[in-house]
Parts: structure tokens; C-alpha cells; sequence
């Protein structure tokens, strides 16, 4: 008769018998744990990986629009600033060197400032959208866009 490690099925004096299978951990499972932690330590790792860049993806593609949504943009905020004209769609420049630029009207330029120009009405407006105000406007022709 075998008892196995059931205290109220065995005899008060009698002899412990122990099943086959161990309570200690054999190194086949340690072995098999350790891979588990390694592939889920894996696994986040590239979940962590690929969220990043999903994020710095989003964050790039909210920050530089297409063309005409950017013109869009410029347009409806420098327009709650100054009265543009309706009847002409502008060019848009940003400006990326300021050391480039001569003339008077780039004389409190900063560069990321945007610059709608007119060519029908003759205008171009300067407009800073790091602080949502219009710099400076000044007339325009061809000549005078800047020293390149």
C-alpha cells in the first residue's frame, strides 16, 4: 500500500512515500521559463519599438502638411489679423535662412516666419506663427523678394 503525501489517508507512524514527480523545478522547466522570459522581454521590446515610431510618425505628419492645407492654414490665421484680399490665391514662402535675406522688409525676420505675397495687389505679409502675429507687410515686385 503506497501513501501518497495525503496526511489523513496514512498511518500516524508510517513511512512517507513520495509520488515520482518532484516538487523541485527541473532544469527542462527552467530551461523552458527563462525562453518564455526571454521571447516576452523580446516581444515588448519590439511592441515599444514600433509604438515609438508610430508616434513619431503621427507627430511628423501633424506638423508638416501638404501644400495647399499649410497655405490654408496661414491664410485663415493671418486673416484674423489683417484683412487680405479674396480675389487672389498668394504664393507662400517660408523662411529657412535669414541670413540669406537683405532687403528692409526681412529686417525682423526669424526663420520658420511665413511670408504670403500677392502678386495681383502687390503685397506680401509676414506673418510669425511661433507667437500668432503678422511681423511685417510691405509692398512687392519681382525685384524685391529677398537677396538671392
Amino acid at each position: 500500500m503506497e501513501f501518497v503525501n495525503n496526511p489523513r489517508s496514512r498511518p500516524p507512524n508510517s513511512r512517507r512515500v513520495h509520488s515520482t514527480e518532484s516538487t523541485v523545478p527541473s532544469k527542462f522547466s527552467k530551461i523552458k521559463s527563462r525562453k518564455l522570459y526571454i521571447a516576452g522581454a523580446v516581444v515588448l521590446v519590439v511592441l515599444l519599438i514600433f509604438g515609438a515610431i508610430f508616434v513619431l510618425r503621427a507627430d511628423q505628419a501633424s506638423k508638416t502638411l501638404d501644400g495647399k492645407a499649410s497655405l490654408q492654414v496661414v491664410e485663415d490665421r493671418v486673416n484674423k489679423h489683417f484683412l487680405l484680399p479674396s480675389d487672389e490665391v498668394p504664393a507662400l514662402a517660408t523662411i529657412t535662412d535669414k541670413s540669406k535675406l537683405t532687403t528692409p522688409f526681412f529686417k525682423r525676420a526669424q526663420n520658420g516666419d511665413k511670408i504670403l505675397i500677392y502678386q495681383k495687389h502687390k503685397i506680401a505679409i509676414m506673418y510669425r506663427p511661433s507667437i500668432d502675429r503678422v511681423v511685417e507687410v510691405g509692398p512687392v515686385s519681382l525685384g524685391n523678394l529677398g537677396g538671392q
